[in-house]
């Protein structure tokens, strides 16, 4: 028997070595403890069987001990066990008999222990079990599996050693058990933890970091040094480890850190930094400060790497925390108590596990009482009252106790009714405390850590699920419920398949092979909704490894990307729409080159013809003459036509609303087109299709501009047959006039027709080689057309012919309807009055141009009037107060001179009383030009290059409103 109790003290020696990993964070004291108490029991029993003392207080007193040593053993979770080896007989204590799920009280044999043993460690079990019976080993040390009664695996830790007898043959096997189940679940779920958290750090590319401040030394994790692109052993210090951050940062970090130390408010800022491979990347910085008795001791943090969301615009943004689990072995000490008196008693080391020395308290239950809780007494206290009162022998109570230092301490008690009085009531209780306090601490820190890692796998922005190797979902964050549409849904433990339908084979394959060891990333991945939704998604599949190093199953992580996709497709549309346009710009300023300095061309050629050859016949002048005429009436009008555009595209386009007779405007655009037509052997008709009212509302001039326009294409597009105008008005859409242009021309593909609206466009490169061209017209039509209320449409077939159809709003049709164009009425007009419509007239010009000089005053002469010229507003306005205020009957007006331009002049002349016609002279076309001369004073409005005929009309008009009013 004594052999059997020195083998407990060597099983506890063995427990303390295979729980030493636990000895960092707490002492072993009640392991000796159990040693003493075991040793004490088992020397009690051997000095009894050979004295054989029949003193019946001995033997009380041997209870007692047996029984605090019962309650120790079970504090451990050890059970005792002997094999008669001879007889094959084994004898179990009752927390044997439980461990090994067998019935207690009775003996059993070898085989129904290793019947319990799971089938793998069978073997190895019974061989060592045989090997110390024989001798051939000394002890018994081993970890071991069974399987109980509901199919559990519990593990067991188990030593022995051999008794010999007089023939020193081994006779008996002699061994204690532990259940170490809890502190192998308790370390795998912990080793689960910590990679579950090394894994979501990874893939967040976070890392954590302490600065320690006395002494100033920095540490950081290895994702930190990564993320700095240094080696592993890399040692940093606070000097290199702000150099690190970009010039403009490093006070930005500087202060936050110096505000946390002197204020304790954390940080948490987003700056650049330069890594030591010299990259420029964003990182996110968190940081805060840690305070021991009032004294900032050291900072933590976190780093993470946001260099790619910074770069998108998006954004994966968390911290790494790191999983520290320990596991403690509790301290214990035993109590004895006379129940309902003072009369206590407690052990040396039961005083030490509350940390104070032998003898130092008195030993009453007051003692114990007062160093209850103050929220623990009232219910430990009728705890054991009800424990007394009650039929059961054993408790357990968990409570805190103030410890020596003043801190309060968490303790579990377990105690057992040893005597009762003849009323059955509890009159003595012994027990066992040990102290919890560290596994409370790591309870409460285990459930802080996993409730930030959940927090942590909740909030980051990437959905995230964990599963083991049946594709079993273990865990998975708030984002991947959203991103799934699985709110609501309780997944855990179901099949990624069961729950994901659809599931693409590539996703499969990538599962399939992580499993195997590999991990899977994709950028862009396009998954089919059902819903006629494309979803893109970035996603990586990784395994994560178990505590044996094996793949324990894969951790999925994906990210929708949608917005990026969207922004990158944008991104080459306007890439690519821009080069088109910057193609079609480039293209439009080599025809417009052309365009221009063909006609320039011959008008200076023709120009230097007329100067240098004096020999030539009028004939030849002549015809040298209309060529410059042409080729410059060809440049006005494309420069027009640019003008007309850049008014149209600045909003600053107007038109007029007039009562303007259809008929008249198509018949004017279809006498000017004739001749051209008849020049190309072409046929140009008019055809009315339907009654038309006799005048609609709308701008005439800019009407003629489209139908002139429509016309003048089909002619340039049409070698041979015939152009045809058509009109048709309808009382069922009384407010619209449409008017179509059909050819027998080239036609257009749907290609060609697509693009033939838009500026600076033919229908391609060819067109304008053959046919030349700026691509102004059409666009410049359509707007027009929609400022007149209507639009422009075509409809082409290639080698047929093309239709413009133009519709524009016909304002209230107040008057009859009309089917065939009226007559054209001609004003008799005086020979006379036709050559020399000016003259007598009087004329003062004022103009800074010695060329425009010559050609206004070779009209106005031509015209039979007489001029004299200034050359600028100033001298213009002398002139006209040294003549006399009637010297002149009209002033025509440059606008742009220097010293005085026209508006000054114009405004001055008008303040000194001149109420004569003052004619403005520009080379600015556009409207608000023209409204701006007016407001200066100015009669009328004529602009560069000067056309004669209009000049001269012009000026005709002003004298005759001019004589009209003075008449009036």
């Amino acid at each position: 028997m004594l052999g059997l109790f020195v083998l407990a003290a060597l099983a506890v020696l063995d427990a303390v070595h295979i729980l030493g990993v636990f000895q960092a964070h707490t002492s072993l004291d009640w392991l000796h403890l159990l040693i003493e108490i075991i040793l004490l029991v088992g020397i009690g029993y051997v000095i009894l069987r050979h004295v054989r003392s029949r003193d019946r207080e001995l033997l009380r007193r041997l209870d007692e001990q047996n029984e605090q040593a019962s309650l120790a053993t079970q504090a451990a979770s050890m059970g005792a066990w002997r094999w008669e080896i001879q007889s094959d007989r084994l004898i179990l204590d009752e927390a044997c008999s439980e461990q090994l799920t067998l019935s207690s009280g009775i003996t059993h044999r070898l085989s129904d222990w290793f019947h319990r043993v799971h089938k793998l460690d069978r073997y190895a079990i019974e061989s060592c079990v045989r090997e110390v019976a024989r001798g051939e080993k000394g002890t018994l040390r081993t970890e071991y599996r069974i399987e109980d009664g509901e199919g559990k695996t519990r593990y067991l830790l188990c030593t022995a050693t051999v008794e010999r007898g007089e023939d020193q043959k081994p006779r008996y096997l002699v061994g204690m058990s532990w259940d170490i189940t809890r502190l192998k679940e308790t370390a795998e779920e912990a080793e689960r933890s910590r990679q579950l958290l090394q894994q979501v750090g990874i893939m967040a590319r976070i890392g954590g970091w302490r600065l320690d401040l006395n002494p100033l030394r920095p540490v950081w994790s290895e994702m930190v040094k990564e993320i700095h692109e240094v080696s592993p052993d890399y040692e940093p210090t606070l000097e290199n480890a702000l150099k690190f951050y970009a010039p403009e940062a490093r006070a930005i970090v500087q202060n936050a850190v110096d505000r946390a130390i002197e204020t304790g408010e954390p940080w948490d800022i987003e700056v650049p930094m330069i890594t030591a491979r010299g990259r420029r990347i964003q990182v996110r910085a968190f940081g805060m400060p840690q305070y021991r008795d009032g004294v900032c001791v050291c900072l933590i943090g976190a780093l993470q790497d946001i260099t790619e969301r910074h770069e998108a615009t998006r954004a994966l943004e968390q911290s790494e925390q790191r999983l520290d689990l320990a596991m403690t072995v509790s301290k214990q000490g035993h109590w004895d108590w006379a129940v309902g008196s003072e009369e206590a008693y407690f052990s040396a080391s039961l005083l030490r596990v509350l940390g104070y020395e032998p003898d130092s308290l008195p030993q009453s239950f007051g003692t114990w009482e007062r160093l209850l809780h103050p929220l623990d007494r009232d219910g430990v206290l009728s705890c054991l009252r009800q424990e007394s009162e009650d039929a059961r022998d054993r408790f357990v109570l968990e409570m805190r106790m103030r410890n020596r230092r003043g801190q309060w301490q968490w303790v579990r008690t377990i105690g057992s009714v040893v005597e009762r009085d003849a009323d059955g009531e509890a009159a003595r209780l012994v027990g066992v405390m040990v102290d919890i306090d560290e596994q409370k601490r790591m309870t409460h820190d285990l459930a802080v850590v996993q409730q930030r890692l959940q927090h942590f796998v909740d909030n980051t922005p990437a959905a995230v699920a964990m599963f083991d190797r049946d594709m079993n979902y273990l865990m998975a964050s708030q984002g991947w419920y959203e991103q799934n549409d699985l709110r609501g849904q309780s997944i855990i433990g179901r099949s990624y398949y069961d729950v994901m339908t659809d599931v693409p084979e590539h996703w499969r394959e990538a599962h399939r092979r992580s499993l195997a060891g590999e991990t899977f990333e994709m950028d862009r991945d396009c998954l089919d909704t059902g819903d006629g939704r494309l979803l893109w998604i970035s996603w990586r599949v990784q395994p994560w490894r178990d505590t044996s190093g094996e793949i324990g199953g894969v951790m999925v992580v994906t990210e929708v990307v949608n917005e990026q996709v969207e922004h990158e497709l944008e991104l080459a549309a306007a890439c690519e729409a821009a080069e088109a346009a910057n193609k079609a710009k480039s293209e439009f300023l080599a025809n417009m080159s052309h365009e221009i300095r063909t006609p320039m061309t011959a008008i200076l050629g023709f120009t230097d013809l007329l100067a240098e050859d004096a020999e030539l016949d009028s004939a030849a002048v002549g015809d040298a003459v209309a060529t410059v005429r042409r080729n410059g009436e060809h440049l006005l009008s494309i420069i027009n036509d640019i003008l007309d555009l850049s008014k149209i595209e600045a909003g600053k386009m107007t038109l007029e609303r007039l009562d303007v007779s259809p008929l008249a405007v198509i018949r004017d655009v279809h006498e000017l087109m004739t001749v051209r037509a008849r020049e190309k052997g072409l046929s140009l008709s008019f055809d009315i299709e339907t009654a038309l009212p006799e005048t609609i509302q709308t701008d005439p001039t800019r009407l003629r501009q489209v139908l002139v326009n429509l016309v003048s294409n089909a002619i340039k597009f049409t070698e041979s047959g015939s152009v045809v105008m058509s009109a048709a008005w309808s009382e069922q859409t009384p407010d619209r006039l449409s008017v179509a242009v059909r050819d027998t021309g080239i036609g257009m593909s749907q290609v060609q027709v697509d693009r033939i609206f838009e500026a600076f466009a033919q229908a391609d490169e060819s067109m304008s080689r053959r046919f030349g061209g700026t691509g102004l017209g059409l666009k410049i039509s359509r707007r027009l057309a929609h400022i007149l209320g209507g639009d422009l449409t075509v409809h082409s077939v290639p080698g047929v012919g093309s239709t413009f159809t133009l519709t524009i709003d016909t304002g209230p049709i107040n008057q009859g309807l009309s089917v065939k164009p009226p007559e054209p009425v001609r004003e008799a007009v005086g020979v006379a009055e036709a050559r020399v419509p000016l003259a007598g007239v009087r004329v003062l010009l004022a103009e800074d141009g010695v060329d425009n000089q010559r050609l206004v005053r070779f009209h106005v002469e031509k015209a039979g009037g007489t001029i004299d010229v200034a050359e600028n507003g100033r001298l213009a306005l002398e002139a006209w107060e040294s003549g006399g205020r009637e010297a002149y009957d009209l002033i025509i007006m440059d606008m742009q001179m220097p010293e005085m331009d026209g508006y000054q002049a114009s405004r001055a002349l008008r303040d000194r009383g001149w109420r004569g016609p003052i004619i403005a002279l520009t080379a600015h076309a556009m409207s608000d030009d023209r409204q701006r001369c007016l407001d200066a004073g100015c009669s009328d409005y004529a602009t560069k290059p000067i056309d004669r005929e209009k000049l001269v009309a012009i000026c005709v008009r002003g004298l005759a409103e001019s004589d009209d009013r003075r008449a009036a």
